[in-house]
């Protein structure tokens, strides 16, 4: 079996665990006072990571907002640079209440003059130091990489009460 095929079914079943797993809690919030269980947050971290392969070092940004209602998701962007190029990504996430939680989506790397379009998928989990492991499938091999999002912090956008938003 091709080694990205494999990547691709050890992905797709994580991804099934974890979304099985969040499906399974029924109607579970994060409780307490701090965080209200029906909100829409920003949530921006900085990003250190590594190519497995290479051993380069990544850094970079993420940003996400994440709309917490039974089940926290949303759209996220991410930019992580190295030594000679770059890659942009797009992606969706969904967290469980555990805070373990996977994104995916298209990616777009810059790498001297050329640019390649890919997928990403990565799992990630925790608060404020969120470790994460990411593959990105582009043509040719596969990348790898390891890190953390640090300071990922909620910022409250909005909550609801009563169903009405209030900013």
């Amino acid at each position: 079996m091709d080694r990205s095929f494999s990547k691709a079914l050890i992905v797709l079943a994580m991804s099934l665990a974890i979304a099985s797993s969040a499906n399974a809690q029924g109607n579970w919030r994060f409780d307490g006072d701090w965080l209200p269980s029906t909100a829409m947050y920003a949530n921006v971290g900085l990003q250190l990571g590594w190519d497995l392969e290479s051993g380069e070092t990544l850094f970079g940004l993420d940003a996400s907002a994440v709309f917490h209602d039974n089940v926290a998701h949303g759209p996220v962007f991410n930019v992580v640079f190295w030594r000679g190029g770059s890659r942009w990504q797009l992606g969706y996430e969904v967290v469980t209440e555990t805070t373990l939680g996977i994104v995916t989506g298209p990616t777009v790397a810059f790498s001297g003059n050329t640019d390649i379009l890919g997928w990403h998928m990565a799992f990630f989990g925790g608060v404020f130091i969120v470790p994460y492991y990411q593959v990105t499938m582009l043509p040719g091999p596969d990348a790898e990489e390891a890190g953390a999002y640090l300071f990922k912090l909620p910022i409250i956008l909005g909550y609801r009460e009563r169903d009405e938003w209030r900013e």
